[in-house]
């Protein structure tokens, strides 16, 4: 009986049809009472085959066709198995083996329906998950122990170009040989051997995809699920692809993108900011105050307002910073953002880009002190076009008075004077003419010539402050120059030396042959200009040679050292210069070598 409720445990008649169930089970009694009439049975099993009719009916048919089938089954062996036989009265034993079949009746029916409600649910269960599996979009492959393909589902078939027709009882590395040797076969065989599951990636190269794969162990074997990922992979590895490339963009043009997540504090950088602040990929966290610690501590304040500002709806955010590198430089950023508000108008988020402004920096700064240098240079030809012109009246002036008889010699000497300090304005100015504009051509001249025209102007200073002063000239010394403009180097330095001197200070001046002291070794002159003044500090000496940068607070115009350095140069030369400012060993050396 247990065999034939096994074969019939798919078949569900409890929605069918009232009148067909219960036609069913009268069937199941009507049936019973047949095989009792049969020749081998005898009175000794009235109720065997009523038991059988009573545990169909409850198995298949429900609870209500089942008691039906109980009572009629009763009645039925009552009448025609216990005696008195064909009548419904009960003899003297007939009532208690009557009970006693009801009784057992209704057990065999709970039983039955229990049995047949947990079959059910089983049977409800896996036909679920059959049609779920059938269903869905991943691969579902079960391996046995031996790795025999015990079920695949459709989609695993397909993914692994197959059928379920195909795979099913084959032997995993018979139906797939390529993968032996591979990590997929080290993977499943490490589940199998540890008992724990695997998550891994990997390529199938017979069908050239990308598959992500998840062994779960267990004592029946091995089963896995998986699914293709290769249009996930192109789509990230171009991601990847991109970014790279934005990155080395970024890096290239000195920029990088920025975005902050007000809410969490997070700050992500692109490796672009890190280099455009002069530290290291990653040195640490990306966060907001990290990345004010990189903004100069005078521009703090106006950086955070531009962002306040930007976040209490102005959205726009614009500034200007400045960054000290890891080796002191310091460098222009510009950064420039959008603050984006949620649904309730609350800042969310703020993104944006900075970007090394430093070489703009330099070159507003360039031009802007061009500019300055041009009109300085426009306004002192204009000053000295209107000087000269009174000069040489006052010169004929002094001539006729020199030459007056009247005059005593006390007289003369003081016209002398004058006229020598006449000559150093004359001079001043055609320095002034050659400076805005020099058309003479490059010619041999004499160093120790030109140096000597130069000091014998500033003689009366250099004798009013007692200053010691040693010549050093080799007369053979000549190079190919303008001399007026090397006049006007000599006389720059000549007079910032006079100025740093103190009383009964020391001035050395030497002319000599030389050669260039780099890997040129080009020969030439050199005029070497050395004093035991007050000497330059270092913060001085970086900027010495910037237009308008001046040590002399109230009398300099810090245009001097610029300007003899750009003729220096112009000739093809250099100029070098040492100094110091230790007490009792202070003073300047400044070095000019000009090529033959």
């Amino acid at each position: 009986m247990d065999g034939l409720l096994h074969r019939l445990s798919g078949v569900d008649l409890y929605r069918e049809n009232p009148v067909l169930r219960y036609s069913l089970a009268l069937f199941f009694v009507l049936a019973a009472l047949a095989a009792n009439f049969l020749p081998i049975v005898g009175e000794r099993l009235p109720f065997f085959f009523f038991f059988a009719a009573v545990a169909l009916t409850a198995r298949l048919c429900g609870f209500g066709p089942a008691v039906m089938a109980t009572v009629l089954s009763g009645m039925l062996a009552n009448f025609f198995f216990l005696p008195p036989y064909f009548s419904f009265g009960f003899g003297p034993n007939a009532l208690v083996q009557v009970v006693l079949f009801v009784m057992v009746s209704l057990l065999i029916t709970s039983v039955a329906l229990q049995k047949s409600a947990a079959e059910m649910v089983a049977f409800k269960s896996q036909s679920q998950l059959a049609e779920t599996l059938r269903t869905i979009t991943e691969g579902f492959i079960s391996y046995s122990p031996d790795w025999i393909i015990n079920y695949v589902n459709p989609a695993g078939a397909r993914l692994c170009g197959s059928t379920v027709a195909a795979m099913t009882g084959r032997k995993l590395w018979e139906l797939f040989p390529e993968s032996v040797g591979t990590e997929l076969e080290a993977n499943f065989k490490k589940a199998m051997r540890e008992r724990e599951p695997v998550h891994f990636e990997t390529f199938y190269p017979r069908l050239n995809r990308w598959y992500t794969i998840s062994g779960y162990p267990g004592s029946l074997g091995l089963t896995v699920i998986f699914q293709d990922i290769s249009e996930t992979r192109q789509t990230r590895e171009a991601l990847r692809t991109t970014e790279r490339r934005l990155q080395v963009a970024q890096v290239s043009a000195r920029l990088g993108s920025w975005e902050w997540n007000i809410k969490t504090n997070e700050l992500w950088w692109a490796d672009g900011m890190w280099l455009v602040h002069g530290q290291p990929v990653g040195l640490m966290a990306p966060t907001f105050e990290h990345g004010m610690a990189f903004i100069h501590q005078d521009d703090h304040d106006r950086v955070q307002l531009a962002i306040q500002q930007a976040l209490a709806g102005k959205g726009e955010y614009e500034t200007e910073y400045r960054t000290t590198f890891p080796d002191g430089t310091v460098h222009w950023i510009g950064a420039r953002g959008r603050a984006i508000f949620d649904q309730a108008g609350k800042p969310e988020r703020m993104i944006g880009v900075a970007m090394d402004i430093t070489g703009n920096k330099l070159a507003e700064d360039a031009l802007r002190k061009s500019e300055k240098l041009a009109a300085a240079g426009r306004l002192a030809a204009t000053i000295a076009h209107e000087i000269n012109n009174p000069l040489e009246a006052v010169t004929n002036l002094l001539y006729i008075l020199r030459m007056n008889d009247k005059w005593d010699d006390t007289s003369r000497n003081y016209v002398t004077q004058a006229e020598h300090e006449l000559a150093r304005i004359a001079h001043v100015t055609r320095q002034t003419l050659g400076f805005y504009r020099d058309t003479t051509s490059p010619h041999v001249m004499e160093l120790p010539k030109i140096v000597e025209e130069v000091l014998s102007l500033y003689l009366p200073r250099i004798q009013s402050k007692n200053i010691r002063l040693t010549r050093e000239y080799d007369e053979t010394v000549k190079v190919m120059g303008l001399p007026g403009e090397i006049r006007q180097v000599v006389s720059n330095l000549v007079a910032n030396a006079i100025d740093a001197l103190p009383p009964a200070g020391a001035l050395r001046i030497r002319v000599h042959h030389s050669r260039e002291l780099n890997n040129s070794h080009r020969a030439g002159g050199r005029i070497v200009i050395a004093d035991t003044g007050s000497g330059i500090t270092p913060e001085h000496r970086k900027k010495l040679f910037e237009p308008f940068y001046t040590t002399k607070q109230d009398v300099g115009t810090g245009l001097g050292l610029w300007v003899s350095r750009e003729i220096v140069q112009k000739h093809g030369g250099n100029i070098t210069l040492r100094s110091s400012v230790a007490p009792g060993r202070s003073g300047t050396v400044f070095s000019i070598f000009l090529p033959e």
